[in-house]
């Protein structure tokens, strides 16, 4: 194992808006609020939020931060005292041969403790800002904790992944437990006698996945190990949600031309304070609904851009991308830039499965075994799995929300606000997903 010290990456205003957005997980169709009929789940009020909307609650994600990441300069250059994101290490693992090694971040307890691994959204990368935070919470909880990049990240993918594009979650996750045993291994080989008992917690598409590689280990003959399974914000039927980004992206053409850029600009602007300052003073984000929606799907876009581009390198495309990968990629940029998730899906993850698994799959049979439906009745009754979400997350219809309720019952956690992923900054939230890691009786 090759351990390195971490170090902080500069990136440009616009590359820290998407990776910050990039640990979001996808959009979805239907606000539940408007169900009139009770539903029987655990719901859990958030003391002073003041939610404005499903979408502008999604936003507030980005105030889940290392909360010492204030420090001086020079107070942050000693290990005592430094930041929490500099104080791990950056770990790999060789998961394929011929292939670059898996990272993963890693904080260490002095003493034996727990271990957590957590998995981000669609896109998310080990150094995401909201990863590390949740990382931050488990550790200050008393846990060593692990991070590492979502399955289709472009860092994964080039390390991990089996299959020509990655989106399937049940092919997914049979790689996500794959290179998971393999980081246990190597965590337990690292620092013998240290690391108890493991859990898995993901959030967004980690969140579904933590839960098909929950299925996987209740097959298997070789375990793992997890202990307990943490899913945060999973949407029902992941394919589905991911097209969805389509019309959120597509606002942006509702908009006058020549106002297109300064609207996003302003935008931008206005996100990038909230994430140095916080929440103004009336609590409320000064950003509308629909430049919510264009500045999550430009994140998402953006997080497509970058596998796609891994993918043409690899030579993996399946003769769908026409530009050469080169040394100046701004033509074929411009190329990816014209994929949408239902292109994606449709042509790439459809042709992919076909390749792995030897046979066609059709769009509705592929969204129906990638959705969480698929492994219902083992969610149910599985008795080390807990689940947290909101009941104004955008991911989710009012049929979503029952279907969790059936499904899960007590194991089953929803704020009464937070969109998604947007409440997890609050002291409420933090306090759950430390709470959730203990199965129900």
């Amino acid at each position: 194992m090759r351990i390195i010290k971490s170090t902080r990456t500069f990136i440009s205003k616009q590359a820290l808006l998407f990776a910050i957005l990039a640990a979001f997980a996808i959009s979805a169709t239907a606000n539940p609020r408007a169900n009139t009929t009770p539903i029987k789940i655990k719901i859990v009020n958030l003391k002073g939020y003041d939610s404005q909307d499903d979408l502008r609650d999604t936003l507030r994600y980005a105030l889940y931060q290392i909360h010492d990441r204030g420090l001086s300069f020079w107070a942050s250059q000693y290990p005592i005292n430094g930041s929490f994101f500099d104080r791990a290490y950056i770990n790999s693992v060789q998961i394929q041969k011929d292939h670059p090694p898996l990272h993963y971040k890693l904080w260490m307890q002095p003493k034996k403790a727990p271990l957590v691994i957590i998995m981000p959204g669609m896109g998310g990368h080990y150094q995401g800002t909201g990863l590390n935070a949740m990382a931050e919470t488990y550790n200050e909880a008393g846990y060593s904790v692990a991070v590492i990049s979502s399955a289709m990240n472009w860092e994964f993918y080039l390390a991990a992944c089996t299959s020509k594009a990655p989106g399937y979650s049940p092919l997914d996750a049979e790689d996500i437990r794959s290179a998971l045993s393999k980081i246990v291994a190597d965590i337990k080989k690292e620092f013998p006698g240290k690391v108890g008992a493991s859990h898995l917690v993901g959030y967004s598409l980690g969140a579904v996945h933590a839960l098909f590689v929950a299925q996987l280990e209740s097959e298997s003959k070789t375990k793992i190990g997890f202990k307990s399974y943490l899913a945060i914000h999973p949407p029902v039927d992941m394919l589905n949600a991911l097209t969805t980004l389509d019309d959120f992206f597509d606002k942006w053409k509702e908009w006058p031309k020549d106002k297109v850029a300064l609207n996003i600009e302003k935008a931008a602007a206005t996100y990038l304070a909230m994430i140095k300052k916080g929440l103004p003073k009336n609590g409320q984000i000064n950003i509308s609904k629909n430049t919510a929606k264009i500045i999550i799907a430009l994140a998402y876009r953006y997080a497509l851009r970058e596998l796609l581009l891994a993918v043409k390198k690899e030579g993996n495309d399946m003769k769908l991308i026409k530009t050469p990968y080169g040394f100046n990629n701004n033509d074929l940029y411009r190329e990816l830039d014209t994929f949408s998730f239902q292109g994606y899906a449709s042509n790439f993850i459809k042709k992919s499965v076909k390749q792995k698994i030897g046979k066609t799959l059709s769009m509705k049979t592929l969204a129906k075994n990638g959705s969480l439906h698929s492994i219902s009745d083992f969610l149910t009754k599985s008795k080390n799995i807990r689940v947290i979400n909101s009941m104004n997350d955008f991911l989710l219809e009012k049929k979503d929300v029952k279907w969790f309720a059936k499904t899960f019952g007590d194991k089953a956690l929803f704020f009464k606000y937070g969109g998604h992923l947007g409440e997890l900054y609050t002291k409420e939230a933090k306090k759950a997903i430390i709470e959730c890691l203990k199965p129900v009786k």
